[in-house]
């Protein structure tokens, strides 16, 4: 009875040691197996992966060699299981060490289970290497390209430094009368005084009046108005006035061209005549003297452009016109880098530059302004010790532009000497009895259709009442003003021709516009489509107002 019980015990141990035996075999197995999977899993990672730091390679290999020492450990203790039966002690330590190991190592269980996911990213990672690594062949290649082309390239030394002086900065006098130059391609070209240039232009244009007139028959101001120096009680400008009067039925029959030419007004819509407008209906009015403001016909503004381009590429300038307020004509001068002067040519006697010198030196209130480049510095230094020799103040301006700045001048002037006796009458007339006979049935039609345009002008919906009213009674009052513009524009046009006839001498015509403006031209300005709505109201002026005339100019 005493030897059962242990029977039973050395039964119930023996079991104990199949089972482990089976895990300790399977788990060899299973470590086995990952230990081939990790390695060609790692192979292929290794493969497609960046390099790895020699910290990170050590880090891997102390845990390959712990991985390796442990599967030796359980190997030997496999063996030992097999040899010797074990006891009931040392199987419980086993089975503690086989816990150990498992959460020692359920990292590595991780990062096996996730090998096929690791393996895709690889594969995924295959073309972006290959694509940087083209990138990066092709950057090599530039580099070595740049590299080469930069050692073949000479090397270019600094020229020495130059010491300049100048006069310190003063403003110019403001009396005094400024002589442009300008420095560009290493050359000189002499520009001059400002409203000298511009009367040039004044007259060149006024030359070829002919070529250069509007002659379409459009609404739109035609004239322009001369004003003379004198003053109203307002102190405006008073215009020139030219005495006219048809004394004898021969001036009467010289005018037979206004008598075939009617006109309607909104406050006369039987019409007169353009005799009648002008001299008057009886023979008293038609006979008695009559005062007319002198004016100019305006000019063409593509055939303006035109003009300036023909003359462009012959000279040392092109001539860019522009329009600004009231058809006015801005010129801005480009240098022509086939022309101009070099120093071995702007320093020899007679030359244009010497004579401005020589001009400038007999006129002490005389100034000499340079615009310079600054690929022509030097050219402006020699130019500039020349000028010095001769005691001309003078400036300078810095400018890279293809265009030469606005050219202004330092003391404005309030008028300039024109020959009024030299006015294309004979053009003026064959123009108004061309363009006038075309636009007077034109203003004819207007006038009549004046009431059924303005009721087919539709009120805005919002307005009510009174609203309604004011609008009506506003658009009649502004389209009324515009039509009597026409009316306005037309007798202007038909007294032109007979005003320039009487002048007969040069006077002193009041300035307008200044330089970079041409003084007493204007090109026609076209009238916008009539309103379809009340005159908007008047902006009060501004409080502020900036300076009336050039800046000072400063000489250094």
């Amino acid at each position: 009875m005493a030897r059962r019980p242990r029977q039973e015990e050395e039964r119930s141990m023996d079991s104990l040691m199949d089972a482990m035996t089976n895990v300790v075999g399977i788990l060899l197995l299973i470590l086995i197996v990952s230990s081939l999977g990790i390695t060609a899993a790692v192979k292929e990672i290794m493969e497609n992966m960046p390099e790895i730091s020699e910290e990170q390679l050590e880090a891997m290999r102390t845990s390959r060699k712990k991985t390796l020492d442990n599967l030796e450990d359980l190997r030997a203790t496999q063996a030992n299981v097999q040899q010797n039966a074990l006891k009931p002690d040392e199987a419980q330590q086993l089975a503690l060490a086989l816990e150990k190991f498992e959460k020692e190592n359920e990292d590595l269980a991780s990062k096996t289970s996730d090998l096929d996911e690791l393996l895709a990213k690889s594969r995924e990672l295959e073309p972006l290497k290959e694509e940087k690594q083209e990138r990066n062949t092709v950057a090599v290649k530039e580099l070595n390209d740049l590299q080469a082309a930069l050692a073949a390239k000479p090397m270019v030394e600094a020229p020495p430094a130059r010491e300049i002086t100048l006069p310190d900065p003063r403003p110019a006098d403001p009396e005094a009368y400024v002589y442009y130059v300008a420095c560009k391609y290493g050359k000189l070209y002499v520009v001059g005084e400002p409203y000298e240039l511009m009367i040039k232009m004044r007259d060149a244009l006024d030359k070829n009046y002919t070529t250069l007139a509007y002659k379409d028959a459009e609404f739109g101001n035609y004239t322009h108005t001369l004003y003379s120096t004198k003053l109203d009680d307002n102190d405006r400008k008073l215009p020139f006035m030219a005495d006219f009067q048809a004394r004898t039925r021969k001036d009467k029959e010289a005018l037979g061209y206004m008598q075939a030419v009617t006109v309607k007004t909104l406050s006369d819509t039987s019409g007169r005549t353009m005799f009648e407008w002008l001299l008057g209906k009886s023979e008293e009015q038609q006979e008695a003297k009559k005062e007319f403001p002198v004016r100019k016909l305006r000019l063409d503004p593509n055939k303006v452009k035109s003009f300036f381009a023909s003359t462009n590429g012959k000279g040392e300038f092109d001539f860019i016109p522009s329009y600004g307020g009231d058809g006015a004509i801005k010129v801005t001068l480009k240098p022509n880098p086939e022309k101009g002067m070099t120093e071995e040519h702007f320093l020899k006697g007679g030359s244009e530059f010497v004579n401005l010198i020589k001009k400038a030196g007999v006129n002490r209130r005389v100034i000499l302004m340079f615009i310079v480049s600054s690929d022509s510095f030097d050219t402006y230094l020699k130019a500039r010790d020349y000028t010095t020799s001769q005691r001309i103040p003078a400036g300078w301006i810095l400018s890279d532009g293809e265009n030469l700045p606005d050219l202004l001048p330092n003391k404005r002037r309030e008028s300039i000497p024109m020959d009024l006796a030299g006015l294309p009458a004979g053009d003026y007339l064959k123009l108004v009895q061309f363009a006038g006979a075309k636009i007077a049935p034109k203003i004819n039609a207007v006038v009549e259709s004046f009431d059924a345009d303005l009721a087919s002008i539709k009120v805005p919906e919002e307005m009510k009442g009174e609203q309604i009213t004011e609008f009506q009674t506003g658009l009649k009052a502004y389209r009324a003003e515009w039509v009597n513009g026409l009316f306005t524009d037309i007798r202007a046009m038909y007294q032109t021709p007979l005003a320039a006839a009487e002048m007969k001498k040069v006077e002193d015509v009041a300035l307008s516009v200044h330089p970079p403006y041409i003084p007493h031209v204007r090109i026609f300005n076209k009238r916008g489509a009539p309103p379809t709505a009340p005159k908007p109201p008047r902006k009060p002026p501004s409080n502020t107002r900036g300076p009336t005339g050039p800046k000072p100019l400063i000489l250094d």
